[in-house]
């Protein structure tokens, strides 16, 4: 097992435990001079579904969505690889990993190519590890993985030159284990300190370091806590920002290092949240425009190229349910595709 500050060597500086207090949350105005996007179609989508991976794939300029469930009696657990190019989806033909939900899934910069991690199919957890390199899905079998699991937070640091997992459910306890893929094999990575043991948290790349957001531990009321991990220590960041959920969406926005966050779920009250936020130089900032309906496990991904982010489908609380919607956030507004 490799030591975390073979990792943090790597990392911008951090430190352990508790971090600085955040700046309280601000309300952004509607009218924010961000650039106007490109104009971008929807076609014909993908099968509705909910908690499918939805990654953009850098060196193609393309968002790659896999799998996901649909619902039914009983549910479908889709393996369709489908990508989207700012104008319409295509469905790719081929083959790939088995049907499943909540995979984890990240673009790994160094190997050009999408991760995707574990997830829930038929018979329960999964611990496999594939990736997608435009053309076709690869199983890789690494000497040590993360055990199977789904929920898993996965995010690519280019600070660290590797891919970080955390957490998951393994189908009968909630983790809070670290994991770093260096393109070949997965490295437990052992912090002093963590977040809470939890799946479905929200987690990306901002401002030099991995960020982590909420999750549940599927017992008590969901988190509200941000997290920021270096390499080698998991730092809680103090301070304001969305209120506690779980089944929590974020997106990378690249283009201005911030994130992206889409709703979410409170597991004690039931609420489905529909507000957006963004973190951007260590601090959230809550939009005040109107957002898409209200939704649980919808896919969400930015697209550098049109300065766009996608939110695709998920389902409704009324009932099990699979949209297939999309909607388009340009950092000032939503609008339906």
């Amino acid at each position: 097992m490799v030591a975390a500050a073979a990792l943090a060597a790597q990392a911008c500086s951090g430190s352990a435990g508790v971090g600085p207090e955040l700046p309280t949350p601000r309300e952004s105005p509607a009218t924010q001079a961000v650039p106007s996007p490109i104009a971008c179609g929807h076609g014909a989508p993908p099968a509705g579904r909910r908690y499918g991976a939805l990654v953009f794939d850098a060196d193609r300029d393309v968002l790659i969505l896999f799998g996901g469930l649909r619902a039914g009696s009983p549910p479908d657990e889709l393996a369709d690889t489908w990508t989207w190019d700012c104008r319409s989806w295509t469905r790719q033909p081929v083959a790939g990993p088995s049907g499943r939900h909540l995979a984890a899934a990240t673009y790994d910069q160094g190997r050009r190519a999408l991760l995707l991690f574990g997830g829930a199919g038929v018979s329960g957890p999964l611990g496999d590890t594939w990736a997608w390199n435009g053309e076709a899905w690869s199983q890789l079998h690494p000497t040590a993985a993360p055990s199977g699991r789904e929920g898993a937070a996965l995010a690519f640091s280019p600070a660290l030159h590797q891919a970080v997992l955390f957490g998951g459910f393994d189908g009968k306890s909630y983790l809070a284990d670290t994991w770093s893929w260096d393109g070949s094999n997965w490295t437990r990575v052992d912090t002093a300190t963590a977040p809470d043991a939890r799946s479905r948290a929200g987690m990306g790349f901002a401002g030099g370091r991995l960020v982590l957001f909420g999750g549940g531990d599927g017992k008590s009321a969901a988190f509200d806590d941000t997290w920021a991990f270096d390499g080698a220590n998991w730092t809680r960041l103090q301070g304001a920002g969305p209120s506690r959920r779980t089944e929590v969406e974020v997106a990378e926005n690249v283009n201005d290092d911030s994130l992206f966050l889409f709703g979410g779920l409170d597991e004690t009250s039931g609420v489905i949240s529909s507000d957006t936020w963004t973190w951007r130089s260590g601090a959230w900032t809550r939009s005040t425009v109107a957002a898409p309906p209200e939704r649980i496990g919808p896919m969400l991904a930015y697209y550098p190229p049109a300065r766009v982010a996608l939110l695709f489908g998920g389902g409704t609380s009324a009932a099990p349910s699979s949209l297939d919607d999309a909607w388009l956030w340009d950092g000032r507004a939503w609008r339906p595709l």
